[in-house]
């Protein structure tokens, strides 16, 4: 009888478990398979507390104790470069022999990290052949017919450290993988790579990875298996394209069973907060349209699929009851725009008590923030990567920079966390946006600023990558770990890896001018208090505003009737000509003098010939039309909550 083992391997974010092998666990258990997965990254964390926070008992004292970048290691939230994570098991892998270490601690960690930091990698290191020990003594091998590995980003060395020792024991097991980095070439060069890897499966393996159980059950052949990569005649064969699920609907509920039941047998359980991961859409909308350039997202899949409102309101209610969630995160790369009208009005009035994350678009509508915030949101990624116009054409965003703006303003009028970055270094950007962006910032710091600044990094199957020349790009080869992580040369590594570095055709070195940028986001970010921009209406139509922004030049504001309107109506981006004909149609020098006033001021930002109001102010003429959840009230907000401010754990 067919009994399947799924693993998560170091680096998958011990905070919350994992979709997608969750959803596999699900699938099988419809066609009489049953399945367990082992959470072994959980074990590594056990370990890793000891070397990184020996001795922390409380929240409190890891945010004082660990630095930003080991509680990102601690936590396995890094994301690629350098790839300490993988590079600690690379020896594991390929013995003592395989890759120049000394290079790799010169040339990558040592730049990144300081002494301490390096000397805490070098004993994670030393501490990985045992910790596979831990793992080949722990689970009953030969009660499996079949060990899946998922792998993304930077889990991949320790999948597959651990596939090998498991294909060395226990030869009988077929080994597969599946995840991020093995759709396409790199599930190709998986399998060329690695012989005890037996098999590939590249996308969304929902049907495919039970086809393939079916199929070595009655000793089929393996064509016609969507994105399943084996080896035909000693060859990596991939005989049909990657699967696409294409009714979200006849997807399970994924079984979390296995994740809370070792989570909680951990002794540092107590300093997370589980996020349950779930899906309602996959693909990506926008995507369709216009794909971002530099999104590597959904690979081969872009095409936008989500679940009826029924389906996914009943699946979030089974999976807040079942595991008594708290927070729940959904996975899709943008909100599906129907919920607005369907899904999200029921969950508001279902009072739920469960804090919820999105990944939305920017240009959202300020009665849509609303509703996200009635419906229990309280992060949201809008997809913020510029505050310049101008760049966000290159990037294929479909939005503004005053649209930008507008969408962090009014997630902190209804206390809304906003986790966004600021990218550069795209081909053919204009250095004097840069220049242009820093008086934006400057005025915007009452706001949440973003979480880094950071240069663009090429992924695969982004367009910056698929259409690397034609974007003004060039040398390019996979980033710099790799050649240490994988003794292979760079044709075999470039078809392995997912991260790329790269030059600019015209030898640009976007460093030079984004540093003011950069330098102003850093002292921003580092005020315990970024304080508040403040707007009070008053009875006889006029209007304070009081200004206590860390970098405010005047900290009382008081506003005439007029200048009170025009503050009100540019709540939302508008045009000269608009609000001159709204609200002055006989003045328009005047209203031209006294926009010109409120962005010298920093009490406005400016874009070409639009204005926007930077305090939330209330939103004037809404009627019951345009939202029909009046009864629930909610105040403004001009400083974060405390307890939506996220601490590094």
């Amino acid at each position: 009888m067919q009994r399947v083992l799924l693993i998560s391997m170091p680096s998958a974010g011990i905070y919350r478990p994992l979709l997608g092998i969750s959803l596999l666990k699900a699938e099988l258990a419809q066609r009489g398979i049953a399945a367990d997965i082992r959470y072994l990254n959980l074990l590594w964390a056990r370990h890793c507390f000891d070397v990184i926070a020996k001795g922390v008992s409380t929240r409190a004292e890891l945010r004082t104790s660990v630095s930003p970048r080991m509680l990102d290691l601690l936590f396995q939230q890094s994301q690629n470069y350098p790839m300490a994570d993988e590079w600690i098991f690379a020896r594991a892998l390929y013995g003592t022999g395989g890759t120049s270490d000394g290079q790799y601690i010169a040339d990558v960690l040592r730049p990144e990290y300081d002494a301490e930091e390096v000397a805490t990698i070098l004993a994670l290191r030393e501490f990985a052949p045992r910790f596979l020990d831990d793992c080949m003594r722990e689970i009953p091998w030969t009660d499996y017919t079949m060990v899946g590995f998922t792998s993304t980003f930077t889990q991949h060395v320790s999948s597959l450290a651990l596939a090998k020792r498991v294909k060395e024991d226990f030869p009988h097991l077929r080994i597969v993988f599946g995840g991020a980095n093995c759709e396409g070439p790199m599930g190709t060069a998986l399998l060329r790579h690695f012989p005890f890897i037996d098999f590939v499966v590249s996308g969304e393996g929902d049907d495919s990875f039970p086809e393939l159980l079916h199929r070595l059950e009655s000793r089929q052949p393996f064509d016609g298996i969507a994105g399943l990569i084996w080896r035909k005649n000693g060859e990596p064969t991939l005989h049909s394209e990657p699967a696409y699920v294409r009714t979200m609907d006849a997807l399970p509920t994924p079984d979390y069973t296995d994740f809370f039941a070792q989570y909680h047998q951990q002794p540092y359980s107590h300093l997370c907060e589980v996020r349950v991961p779930l899906e309602q859409s996959r693909g990506c909308w926008w995507g369709m349209r216009s794909h971002c350039t530099f999104c590597g997202l959904n690979g081969q899949t872009m095409g936008f699929r989500a679940k009826s409102p029924d389906r996914a309101e009943q699946e979030f209610l089974e999976i807040k009851e079942r595991y008594a969630a708290s927070f729940v995160d959904f996975t899709d790369n943008i909100l599906h725009l129907g919920y607005f009208e369907t899904l999200l009005p029921r969950l508001a009035e279902l009072d739920h008590g469960v804090e919820l994350f999105y990944e939305i678009k920017s240009n959202i509508k300020k009665q849509q923030v609303e509703l996200l915030r009635k419906a229990g949101v309280r992060r949201l990624q809008p997809g913020i990567e510029s505050l310049s116009s101008n760049i966000l054409r290159l990037m294929g965003k479909g939005c503004t920079r005053l649209q930008n703006i507008q969408c962090l303003k009014w997630c902190l009028q209804y206390g809304i966390l906003p986790e966004w970055n600021l990218l550069y270094g795209f081909p053919h950007e204009d250095p004097s946006d840069y220049a242009d962006m820093l008086p934006v910032l400057q005025a915007i710091t009452h706001l949440r600023p973003p979480r880094a600044v950071t240069r663009i990094r090429m992924d695969r199957f982004s367009p910056n990558f698929n259409e690397a020349a034609s974007r003004g790009f060039h040398n390019v080869r996979p980033q710099r770990p790799y050649f240490y992580l994988h003794p292979l040369d760079q044709n075999a590594l470039q078809d392995l890896a997912y991260f790329f570095e790269y030059d600019y055709a015209d030898g640009r070195d976007p460093e030079s001018y984004v540093d003011s940028v950069r330098a102003f986001v850093d002292v921003w970010k580092s005020q315990e208090r970024a304080g508040t921009l403040v707007y009070a209406g008053l009875d006889d139509g006029e209007a304070i505003i009081d200004d206590s922004r860390f970098n405010s030049a005047k900290p009382h504001f008081e506003l005439s009737r007029l200048q009170t309107r025009i503050y009100t109506f540019c709540d939302q981006a508008k045009s000269t000509a608009q609000i001159v004909e709204a609200l002055a149609p006989t003045e328009c020098a005047t209203v031209r003098s006294l926009l010109g006033a409120f962005v010298a001021n920093r009490l406005m930002v400016q874009d070409g010939d639009r204005f926007l109001s930077l305090a939330p102010t209330p939103t004037l003429g809404k009627t019951a039309a345009e939202f029909d959840l009046t009864a629930s009230v909610i105040p403004i907000v001009t400083r974060y909550p405390a307890e939506l401010v996220p601490s590094a754990v």
